[in-house]
């Protein structure tokens, strides 16, 4: 009955992501071909499918993916950072599924996230965008995942966001200082001087780089981070429940401790 019950549940949620990308983007349909492979595997005597969980769990990590891409066309500026920096929330079902299936699956999720977005929506940037989301995102949602791992309580997932939004914010302000900027100075062919200036706009206190990264970049990754983390810890018990449904190894929710 639980073999046929998460099965179904495995189904329904393949479905959904295939036809829903199908509608999106007739060419996304491909980042989800392979969750059909678990109704095909050949079954055992005992009529289990071999590997299931390993197929399962990848397959969750193309689900959870294919949620974070979809987020990530929902985005809108914040009044105190420039307007190339906006405000998503697409790092959330990276966050849950590294809580739910551990800091390498989130590594994994991170990157099929922006993989399907490129399938949706070309680079801009020639990929140094993508890039680094994919840095920033596992910047946050690895150590998360790590701590919690270690500690899977109420406590320890508010120790593990709390350290993974710290740890985005740090990487984002060396990042940005050091890499981002100067390759976007690089490739819209515009001085460091006019970026900073789209700071000065918002911030009059904002006169150069560092003052740029300190209060445009490390207040805005703060504040995204923070909303996510917050709407993390309020959704994951609902949506590990499921997850179980169809994958026991999934980490079960947090004690009240």
């Amino acid at each position: 009955m639980r073999e046929e019950r998460s099965h179904a549940l495995f189904a329904v949620l393949r479905n959904f992501f295939r036809s829903f990308l199908s509608s999106w983007n007739p060419s996304a349909e491909w980042c989800l071909k392979e969750a059909s492979f678990v109704e095909t595997q050949p079954r055992t005597p005992e009529g289990r499918a071999p590997r299931a969980g390993n197929t399962r769990r990848i397959v969750f990590i193309g689900l959870f993916g294919a949620m974070a891409a979809v987020l990530m066309n929902l985005h809108m500026p914040v009044p105190f950072a420039p307007p190339f920096y906006e405000m998503e929330i697409a790092d959330i079902p990276v966050l849950i599924g590294g809580f739910s299936l551990g800091p390498w699956a989130a590594a994994g999720i991170a990157l099929v996230k922006n993989v399907i977005k490129l399938v949706m929506r070309p680079t801009s940037t020639a990929f140094v965008g993508e890039l680094s989301n994919i840095l920033t995102t596992c910047a946050l949602s690895i150590p998360a995942a790590v701590v919690y791992r270690r500690d899977k309580t109420k406590r320890g997932a508010v120790k593990g966001l709390v350290a993974g939004v710290l740890s985005m914010t740090v990487f984002s302000v060396f990042n940005n200082a050091f890499v981002m900027l100067p390759l976007y100075a690089g490739i819209y062919h515009m001085p460091m001087e006019a970026l900073i200036a789209m700071g000065t706009a918002v911030n009059a206190s904002i006169h150069d780089l560092l003052s740029f990264v300190l209060l445009a970049v490390a207040p805005f990754n703060l504040f995204k981070g923070s909303i996510e983390a917050l709407l993390t810890f309020l959704l994951y018990k609902r949506i590990v429940v499921l997850l179980r449904l169809s994958d026991p190894e999934v980490a079960p929710v947090g004690q009240d401790r």
